[in-house]
């Protein structure tokens, strides 16, 4: 970051730490009020301004405008744009929140700044009450007055390159607040800003990084070569989401998107080794749950890089993880599958890869929990379930050993079947399933 000297800025402005942050912040943060509206209806508007951590002088200025309508712009700042995201907790009540850096932060590559609006959203607010205005009219004048007596104050970007920027509701108001930026340009109203695009989108649309000239996003989500059939929140997350990094003894070493951690490339040439879990629910028939993207266990999915799935204690982080996308998967909330009644039954260490492009290379903790539960699957994730018998099971691999039309097992759940499941299954229906427990083994199988 260039030695930016901001002279118009009140003094007390300058943010010298966030809160739940524990770490230098990246480039410099400015947060304050900017009173509009008539001396007997003045309104403060809170704003919380951050440079960007490249070039400030010279890369743009967004101006993010929140939804809601009503939500804080410190949700964008902590969950969507922001340097900084939520770090999950176990007990989200009774901890503190505390924030890690957001990889994907516009803030790499522009200057933003956020204002809590409308004025009683987040920190802003009026002086009377009759002063809450519930209108649109009302809150765009209140967002452009914002802005120009911001640029008073911070007269050091005026001439960068402006953008507006905004998800949900906000798409009300953003085309509105561009069309009387550029009325007041060519009316030569006060402040001529540089301006050169708005844009506005679903809060799950958000892209990664902010409008570039020209273009609606300098890099869509929609154009990342992932999988066609997913939607944009499974794309988000397949970057957003960290995976653990562990050597083949399943030591900690790292984290890493959840995207490079499937990409063969990266598997192969840095030898990227993720934790990984496997859920086998079955209900009190000692019927297991499978469920359709292609035929595998009930949930197969992988702990991520957070405080509340990184405990080895009694393998706590994994079940945690587990819980979470029975959740996410299958609408089980974690009451109906406690945490003590998963049983860790072994590990494996594997590598398959699916096609020329995508694979896996995890260290799979397999676990297996008995509970009679209500299903509600997440249509974005499951295409169908369906409890088997054993016999069942083993006719559906029948079929697909005889590449019968649509049935496909998934490589982990065949390497499953092939190594484990029968043997567990005898002990589960014998009552004697802890011992067939061994968690001191890694089994290093090859699909």
């Amino acid at each position: 970051m260039d030695d930016l000297k901001i002279n118009g800025a009140p003094i007390e402005a300058e943010v010298k730490q966030f809160p739940g942050f524990q770490g230098d912040l990246l480039s410099k943060h400015y947060a304050g009020y900017i009173t509009v509206g008539a001396e007997s209806h003045k309104r403060h508007m809170h704003y919380h301004f951050i440079t960007s951590e490249r070039n400030p002088t010279r890369d743009p200025l967004t101006y993010y405008v929140n939804g809601g309508p009503g939500c804080s712009a410190y949700s964008a700042i902590v969950h969507l744009i922001g340097p900084f995201k939520i770090e999950d907790t176990v007990h989200r009540v009774k901890d503190p929140i505390r924030l890690r850096r957001n990889p994907y932060t516009w803030t790499k590559v522009s200057n933003v700044l956020f204002v809590d609006s409308p004025v009683g959203a987040g920190y802003s607010y009026a002086d009377n009450e009759g002063d809450y205005v519930l209108n649109d009219s009302a809150t765009i004048a209140d967002l452009y007055d914002v802005l120009m007596k911001w640029f008073e104050e911070y007269p050091e970007f005026i001439s960068n390159p402006f953008y507006i920027a905004g998800s949900s509701y906000s798409g009300m108001y953003v085309p509105v607040l561009a069309q009387q930026i550029v009325n007041g340009n060519e009316g030569n109203h006060g402040i001529y800003i540089n301006f050169k695009l708005s844009y506005s989108c679903e809060s799950n649309q958000v892209p990664f990084t902010p409008p570039a000239q020209g273009a609606p996003m300098a890099k869509p989500i929609a154009d990342v070569d992932i999988d066609a059939s997913m939607d944009e929140v499974q794309r988000r997350l397949m970057f957003e989401d960290e995976c653990i990094l562990v050597d083949e003894q399943d030591n900690v070493v790292g984290h890493e998107s959840k995207y490079n951690c499937h990409l063969m490339e990266k598997i192969e040439s840095e030898n990227l080794l993720h934790r990984a879990f496997s859920v086998f629910l079955f209900n009190s028939k000692h019927e297991l749950l499978l469920q359709q993207r292609s035929a595998t266990n009930t949930c197969c999915s992988h702990p991520l890089y957070r405080d509340s799935e990184l405990i080895d204690e009694n393998f706590l982080g994994v079940k945690n993880a587990a819980q979470r996308k029975l959740l996410d998967e299958l609408g089980i909330p974690a009451e109906d599958v406690p945490i003590e009644q998963f049983i860790p039954l072994g590990r494996m260490l594997y590598k398959a890869p699916s096609d020329g492009k995508w694979g896996e290379h995890e260290l799979d903790y397999l676990l297996f929990i008995v509970r009679d539960v209500k299903l509600l699957p997440n249509p974005d994730e499951v295409a169908d379930v369906k409890y088997v018998s054993r016999e069942q099971l083993q006719e559906l691999i029948k079929k697909a050993d005889a590449g019968e039309e649509g049935v496909k097992l998934s490589p982990w759940f065949r390497l499953v079947v092939d190594n484990f499941l029968m043997k567990w299954w005898d002990h589960l229906e014998k009552g004697t399933l802890a011992e067939a427990a061994d968690m001191k083994t890694i089994h290093r199988l090859k699909n």
